[in-house]
């Protein structure tokens, strides 16, 4: 009992009030604790000191920044670096493998035809990862180089009834850092986790298999069938001499998430090819809901997202 409130007073800033519930449960548990010890003719533990005030929002916000709590926090909880920043910048080509769809295609033809594309990407370590001493700070970047790979394909059947399915497979770079070794669920961490790591982010795979109708030559219905897996993560501490254990940040790190959904999409591209059409857009409207995932960073949630591209021809004409 003795060694787990001497590491309770260490662990954290904060420690039960005076005449609340959990404090008068702890005295009572000394007082019976010390009974027992002084029957057995033995030394009583020393009583257990309480908090006697509470913070206010200020005091919180503030006690990241005070010295005596141990957190080491350079801005208060309730400010951050900003919401705006540069980001990873990406450069990406994609390769058309194999093709047989022309663009005057209607609604109407009959036949099969595909389309089989590949990609592969590159994400600039550009953006800023997030400051260790910041603790609102959600970082613009991972600070890390992306290498992504990819291969879509399309299926269309009598020029109306399709299926579209993609794959890609994201090998992330390692990396070295400042991070603080604890737990997710340790919202202000002591100045003594902070440590330089060496991060070796876990690949990401992702499968997208998305069936549809053509309703006419701009408007399709489609379903959508998605699955993301994010590998653990590697960390090692770069100081030998620390009792940190890298585990706590690797533990969590792996996500997997199936998703389902459907919409609409609105699509003038072909028509604007053709001629048919005054300006070549794309408007969808996609409903995602998320149906089985595992670990703790993976969303459950029901995701509604509407999106509009506009394109502008640069240089180059028609054919």
């Amino acid at each position: 009992f003795e060694s787990a409130i001497s590491s309770a007073y260490s662990a954290t800033a904060f420690f039960p009030l005076a005449g609340s519930n959990t404090g008068g449960q702890l005295t009572q548990i000394l007082a019976e604790l010390n009974t027992a010890l002084s029957t057995a003719s033995l030394s009583s533990i020393l009583p257990i000191v309480l908090a006697q005030t509470t913070l206010s929002n200020s005091d919180f916000a503030m006690m990241a920044v005070t010295p005596e709590s141990g957190i080491g926090a350079v801005t208060p909880v309730q400010t951050r670096r900003g919401l705006w920043g540069p980001g990873d910048v990406e450069v990406s080509a994609k390769l058309r493998l194999a093709d047989n769809m022309t663009y005057d295609e209607a609604v109407e033809d009959s036949g099969i035809t595909y389309r089989v594309t590949g990609r592969f990407g590159i994400r600039l370590p550009t953006g800023t990862p997030e400051h260790p001493d910041v603790l609102l700070d959600i970082g613009t970047g991972d600070g890390q180089l992306d290498l992504e790979t990819g291969l879509a394909a399309e299926l269309r059947v009598n020029g109306r009834f399709g299926i579209a399915a993609s794959g890609s497979l994201v090998s992330q770079r390692p990396t070295t850092i400042v991070r603080r070794v604890e737990r997710p669920s340790q919202a202000m961490p002591a100045s003594r986790t902070r440590a330089e790591v060496r991060w070796d982010p876990g690949r990401l795979v992702g499968i997208k298999i998305a069936p549809y109708l053509r309703i006419s030559s701009a408007l399709s219905i489609h379903g959508e069938y998605r699955y993301f897996q994010k590998f653990r993560d590697k960390v090692e501490i770069i100081a030998s001499n620390t009792s940190l254990n890298p585990f706590i940040l690797e533990s969590e790190s792996g996500i997997k998430l199936h998703e389902v959904g459907g919409g609409l999409r609105y699509d003038t591209v072909e028509p604007w090819i053709q001629g048919e059409a005054p300006n070549p857009m794309e408007v969808h409207l996609r409903f995602l809901h998320a149906i089985e995932g595992s670990g703790s960073h993976a969303p459950k949630w029901t995701r509604v997202e509407a999106g509009i591209r506009l394109f502008r021809r640069l240089w180059g004409q028609t054919n």
